[in-house]
């Protein structure tokens, strides 16, 4: 980035000076620009760190309930079965008695 120097404050310095003076500038403002983007990357660094340890923490409270809801599907399931099975042997010792009476 060149540094622009004032016409009037280039005559008082003379060009030497003032090439030296932009050249400070502008190593002055490559060190700020430096210092503030190191500055943002660890911010954004430790953001991440803490979104993806919300992100895990949140995964697993979440696998958790998903274990617990499956666990209580399958014994809804086991239930009905086994009523399924019980109709199904009433019924079919129903029809069996009825065939053995003729």
């Amino acid at each position: 980035m060149a540094t622009v120097i004032p016409q009037h404050l280039q005559e008082r310095l003379g060009p030497e000076a003032s090439r030296e003076l932009a050249e400070v500038m502008s190593a002055a403002a490559a060190a700020s620009r430096d210092q503030v983007l190191e500055v943002v990357a660890e911010r954004l660094e430790r953001r991440l760190a803490e979104t993806k340890a919300e992100l895990e923490r949140r995964i697993s409270e979440t696998e958790g309930k998903l274990r617990e809801r499956l666990a209580e599907l399958r014994v809804d399931t086991i239930k009905w079965m086994f009523i399924f099975w019980a109709t199904q042997m009433t019924a079919l010792v129903g029809i069996i008695s009825l065939l053995l009476r003729r």
